[in-house]
């Protein structure tokens, strides 16, 4: 009697323990890196831009499970290149202005076993309308755009825009040319040259972050 008792509090006590750790850690996102054969990126293709507009559009679809100095294999000149990729079956995006490409970006060592993601729940563009040759009575005014499902492919398999392995990789005006490629209508009053637009992220917690510079990041660790 005595050691069914013992049973029966122990099960509880467990249960117990296991709801109120699963509720404590209801706001963070882990992810591990359990084993290497983990380790497999596919380059899907590679978008090459010269004075805002892709000049080049090079298919790989290939695998690979260990870094590699890849031939870009290219006789013209370009401002930068972006990668599609997947890793983790997701979608990434990286930018380089490069004249080479070592791909994947991280070795295995560099990938975090563990991330506490402190998420981007918002990425506003706010554009100010600048231009002083139409006679429009919009001009100075500004204009609020989400970013968040485009801009987010950059921030990489570390959640940090690539800030571990160099601020090249993350240069916004150039990150923005090649969103107003892809998405003219959208950003048709974008002007980078002149800089008439702010950028602004935000964390799980609403708190704002002004992106000073040309360079974006991200501190992924949450702070509680």
């Amino acid at each position: 009697m005595y050691v069914l008792y013992l049973s029966t509090l122990s099960f509880i006590l467990l249960t117990l323990y296991n709801c109120f750790s699963n509720k404590r850690n209801n706001n963070i996102t882990v992810k591990k890196l359990d084993d290497k054969k983990n380790y497999s990126f596919i380059i899907r293709n590679i978008e090459f831009f010269k004075n805002g507009k892709c000049v080049e559009f090079t298919n790989y679809n290939n695998y690979y499970f260990k870094q590699n100095n890849i031939e870009l294999n290219v006789n013209f000149l370009y401002d930068f290149f972006v990668v599609n990729y997947i890793y983790d079956n997701t979608e990434y995006k990286y930018y380089s202005d490069n004249s080479f490409l070592t791909f994947p970006m991280y070795s295995c060592e560099q990938i975090k076993n563990y991330v506490y993601i402190n998420k981007i729940s918002s990425a506003k563009l706010l554009i100010t309308e600048t231009d002083k040759n139409e006679k429009s009575d919009k001009i100075g005014i500004t204009n609020e755009i989400d970013i968040l499902p485009l801009i987010i492919p950059f921030v990489g398999p570390n959640y940090n825009f690539y800030k571990d392995i160099g601020t090249n990789v993350t240069n916004l005006d150039k990150i923005l040319t090649y969103l107003k490629f892809k998405n003219e209508n959208v950003f048709d009053k974008l002007d980078t040259e002149n800089k008439n637009y702010k950028l602004i992220l935000y964390d799980n917690f609403n708190n704002e972050y002004n992106v000073d510079g040309n360079h974006l990041t991200w501190n992924p660790e949450l702070k509680l």
